[in-house]
């Protein structure tokens, strides 16, 4: 074989080997591609997935802006809430405007009160069921929440009768009571009905071990992360009544002060006596009267602040 010959063979066969190396390059390189497109496929997939699961009547909305966490947002039943008496916005001019101005003389009084103390962790209780608690106290978180200096957020700790989420018309994926029986996270129980600057969390079902459940660390772990929802807040925990069971007590120690709702024709008097009694060494920031008159379908209100 001449010289000539021999240099061409070599030749070739770098060219061979370089040709060969070029084509592993190519396959490395289509499997990255192919690996690629399939990682691809799979986010738009689960992220489908994500979209078809989630349910319709709840959606995910921004929380106030030191909140860590998103809040669920929630439709109220419009017609529950009228019939229920609720005065949310969307369901228009109040039946009776009294209503309203008497809720916004009772917001401005009572903000006026816990600002002059710091306070900002309210207890409403009543001395026996039915006093009207529960709508006096989202009816107060509505108008605070028109107000916009502060963020009302009910909590409802009537674990033995819960009521706020059954006034409103909703019904929560994570609960309170979940929270407290170890199924949930303290922020997974909050949501929003709709109505800007205002977070609610409540219950769909009762607990006969609602003395034992408040009675653990859960219950300031839980009040901790409601007041990390926002910049300003000011939490209205709907309580049982007093004289009912013990968890208003348990509850109130933690509690910057109580409000009393009282109805006038309802409430007898050795009862409000009694559970005022019960309730003394506890600040007291008045006591709302309630009175319906459910002929004439109108709202009647007096506040009545401590000194």
């Amino acid at each position: 074989m001449s010289i000539i010959e021999a240099t061409l063979d070599k030749a070739k066969q770098h060219l061979r080997a370089h040709e060969r190396s070029l084509g592993e390059d190519r396959r490395i390189e289509d499997r990255r591609a192919d690996d690629r497109r399939s990682d691809d496929r799979r986010v738009s997939d689960d992220r489908l997935r994500s979209r078809e699961e989630r349910p319709r009547k709840r959606s995910v909305v921004e929380s106030r802006p030191s909140a860590s966490f998103p809040i669920t947002g929630l439709e109220p039943s419009v017609g529950i809430c009228r019939s229920n008496r609720v005065l949310l916005p969307k369901l228009g001019a109040p039946s009776d405007d009294r209503a309203d101005s008497a809720y916004r003389m009772l917001r401005t009084r009572l903000l006026h009160r816990l600002a002059q103390r710091s306070w900002s962790m309210l207890g409403v209780t009543s001395p026996v069921p039915a006093d009207g608690k529960t709508l006096t106290t989202i009816n107060l978180a509505l108008s605070i929440a028109r107000e916009a200096s502060a963020t009302p957020i009910i909590i409802d700790l009537d674990l033995r009768n819960p009521s706020v989420c059954r006034t409103l018309g909703v019904e929560p994926r994570r609960t309170v009571l979940d929270y407290f029986e170890g199924g949930a996270a303290a922020h997974e129980v909050f949501f929003s009905i709709g109505v800007d600057n205002l977070v609610c969390a409540g219950n769909v079902r009762r607990s006969d071990h609602a003395s034992e459940l408040l009675g653990t660390r859960r219950l300031q772990d839980l009040l901790d992360c409601a007041r990390s929802i926002a910049p300003n807040p000011v939490l209205l925990v709907d309580l049982s009544p007093v004289l009912s069971t013990d968890e208003a007590l348990i509850v109130a120690p933690v509690l910057d002060a109580l409000l009393m709702v009282v109805s006038e024709g309802a409430t007898p008097r050795p009862s409000l006596e009694r559970a005022t009694d019960l309730i003394a060494e506890f600040p007291l920031v008045g006591y709302v009267l309630n009175r319906s008159r459910e002929a004439e379908r109108s709202y009647h209100y007096g506040y009545y602040g401590n000194k």
